[in-house]
């Protein structure tokens, strides 16, 4: 069964790096899981699709029932504890990650962070993926994870506004993925197009 929130990362990470996480947000009702798995193999395909090494996941189901009943004040400390795991996931001393390929196939500047991303299930079955800036300032992080987890309530909650309803629905997800960016001019999370990497406006 899917966890309601988890961390998902390669078993070359210790879990007890995110055990304080899971303990500080796990409460009766809810599901969250420290999840470790293989490394990937070699992959083809378009980088930012690809799985990052840490992956912190939020599921749809986290936005029913649990959060009408009682989830808006452990939605906010939800936020917090994914804010306070800038050092290890994306502060100066954070991994790096660089992917090995052929001339011309690989980007030899990398944008954004191919060690962790945020991921959210909306309805529909499609995900939301959140790249991070590579580098990013620690507030530039905490806006980005604000930013996001808002869009995944309002998308869940059906209280996205029109303006952002209009930007998703212009964009065809691939493989049922939605890459999203956060827009420093804006203050908003906006998708952006998974070849180019351009803000979708």
């Amino acid at each position: 069964m899917t966890p309601q929130i988890a961390i998902f990362h390669v078993n070359t990470i210790p879990s007890d790096e995110f055990e304080e996480f899971r303990q500080v947000i796990s409460v009766s009702g809810l599901d969250v899981q420290i999840v470790d798995r293989d490394p990937p193999g070699p992959m083809a395909g378009v980088e930012w699709l690809m799985p990052t090494l840490v992956i912190g996941f939020v599921a749809s189901s986290y936005f029913g029932g649990f959060f009408q009943e009682m989830g808006k004040d452990h939605y906010l400390l939800v936020k917090e504890q994914f804010k306070k795991l800038y050092a290890k996931v994306a502060g100066p001393d954070a991994p790096d990650v660089k992917l090995l390929g052929s001339a011309g196939k690989v980007k030899p500047v990398q944008p954004y962070s191919l060690y962790f991303s945020l991921v959210g299930q909306v309805p529909n079955g499609i995900s939301v993926k959140l790249l991070l800036k590579k580098p990013i300032s620690q507030l530039e992080y905490e806006q980005s994870v604000e930013a996001f987890l808002n869009l995944l309530r309002d998308i869940n909650t059906g209280s996205l506004d029109e303006e952002a309803t209009r930007r998703f629905q212009s964009v065809t997800p691939m493989g049922k993925t939605l890459l999203v960016v956060f827009d420093k001019a804006t203050q908003k999370v906006v998708p952006i197009n998974p070849r180019s990497g351009e803000l979708v406006h």
